[in-house]
């Protein structure tokens, strides 16, 4: 079995992050980190980052509310 690994997304990632999401058949602009990054100061991000053998397989873009993650802005995109 594949090793999978979840990680938090840290803003060194945003270029492979952006990469990955040019390259999705279902991201929109709402999900480069540019718009996302924007929109911080109210949205605390709690994006994820999946990975498998060390590739990127998928996201998982989140921001924080003060009851834990939000639905509203969990959308997962993969190549």
């Amino acid at each position: 079995m594949a090793g999978i690994i979840v990680e938090a997304y840290a803003p060194g990632q945003a270029a492979e992050w952006d990469a990955f999401v040019a390259a999705s058949k279902n991201a929109t602009f709402l999900h480069h980190r540019a718009y996302m990054d924007y929109h911080a100061d109210r949205f605390p991000d709690a994006s994820l980052v999946i990975r498998r053998e060390g590739e990127l397989v998928a996201l998982l873009p989140a921001h924080r509310t003060g009851e834990g993650i939000s639905r509203a802005r969990c959308f997962h995109i993969e190549a």
